[in-house]
């Protein structure tokens, strides 16, 4: 993870005095306290942001009927990366559809059953591309409809970061 300083505040030098000496007082650094300050100011407003986890999915015009283009996009781009190692998450298994990630965006599924693809999904700089087939269905009689498919991937990825950050593993690049 890129780290940078962003915040900047004007305040009165006596105020900056005293948050310096209350962190000392307290045996943080200031630069320790000010990012726990704003982790606990984000966690508890991160419903104002925008989707964390956004679907994109598209049906090209040279592309047969059928075959759709999907590109899910991070908000952020560690998001899904432990120690920076990308974190893997289940490509779901639907209906007659079949979900097959493009090159670089897959690894083998470490509890593969035999009915899958046999992959799952992993994001490059906080994005994942593949592609969506009907399978064996016309696309017209398809029980599971695309957008059934766009919110399943988003379940999916979204249920793989909360079981990381419930466990305190520190997904997102820490």
């Amino acid at each position: 993870m890129e780290k940078s300083e962003i915040l900047k505040a004007r305040v009165s030098e006596s105020l900056h005095r005293d948050f310096f000496e209350v962190c000392a007082a307290i045996g943080r650094t200031p630069a320790a306290t000010l990012r726990g300050l704003v982790d606990q100011f984000v966690a508890t407003r991160r419903n104002l942001l925008e989707d964390e986890v956004n679907i994109h999915i598209e049906q090209p015009h040279d592309y047969m009927h059928g075959a759709w283009r999907a590109r899910i996009t991070l908000r952020s781009a560690g998001t899904m990366q432990f120690h920076g190692a990308p974190v893997p998450f289940s490509l779901p298994r639907l209906d007659a559809r079949r979900i097959h990630p493009d090159d670089g965006f897959a690894v083998a599924a470490a509890n593969w059953d035999g009915i899958g693809s046999g992959l799952d999904g992993v994001f490059v700089d906080g994005v994942w591309e593949g592609h969506i087939y009907t399978n064996g269905i016309d696309e017209a009689d398809n029980p599971t409809p695309i957008a059934a498919v766009a919110e399943a991937l988003k379940s999916s990825v979204t249920r793989r970061i909360d079981a990381f950050r419930s466990a305190g593993d520190g997904i997102g690049g820490h």
